[in-house]
């Protein structure tokens, strides 16, 4: 039997706890496809879900190599979209956590920054083309753009907290040195 959940995140972490939550309640994560999650039913507390944004593509031959190296240590990959992993071990083969030391998790946190930093001025030219049309057009067209300007509004609020947990994890580092 499947369930069929429809979610939107910005933040990973955030995706990853709603993810796990699911997991407690018996919801195996399954597949991933723009905006739906599918999971299958089973027994609770299984796995450990994670989500990592790789530095590059899954296609990629780095990726693919990372990707067989955490299959050999019982990590699957469940779903993947763009670059994002979503990765799931079983809780009885031992706890999961990708990043063990501040490096990694830093290096990490520089992944998504850049992301949204990317992502930013190609949803600012957006919005500013749908706040455009809806000068001269309907409703609907106002309803749109006042929803991009939102989405604009928490990918910056995100990226500004996703800078702030790298500074603290770089003061962090330097104090340790």
């Amino acid at each position: 039997m499947t369930k069929l959940a429809f979610r939107y995140f910005i933040d990973y972490e955030k995706e990853e706890k709603w993810l796990n939550e699911m997991e407690s309640k018996g919801y195996h994560f399954l597949r991933y496809c723009l905006l739906f999650y599918i999971f299958t039913i089973g027994e609770p507390n299984t796995y450990t879900y994670r989500i990592e944004l790789l530095e590059n593509m899954t296609s990629n031959h780095e990726s693919r190599n990372y990707l067989d190296f955490l299959a050999d240590t019982d990590i699957e990959n469940v779903a993947s979209w763009g670059r994002w992993v979503y990765l799931r071990k079983e809780k009885d083969k031992g706890p999961f956590e990708l990043f063990t030391d501040l490096n990694s998790k830093l290096k990490h946190f520089k992944r998504v920054f850049y992301f949204y930093f990317a992502l930013s001025p190609l949803l600012i030219g957006t919005s500013i083309n749908f706040i455009n049309m809806a000068l001269d057009g309907g409703a609907f067209l106002k309803i749109v753009s006042g929803l991009y300007v939102m989405l604009i509004i928490f990918v910056i609020i995100h990226g500004v907290k996703t800078y702030l947990k790298m500074n603290s994890i770089q003061k962090h580092m330097n104090l340790h040195e």
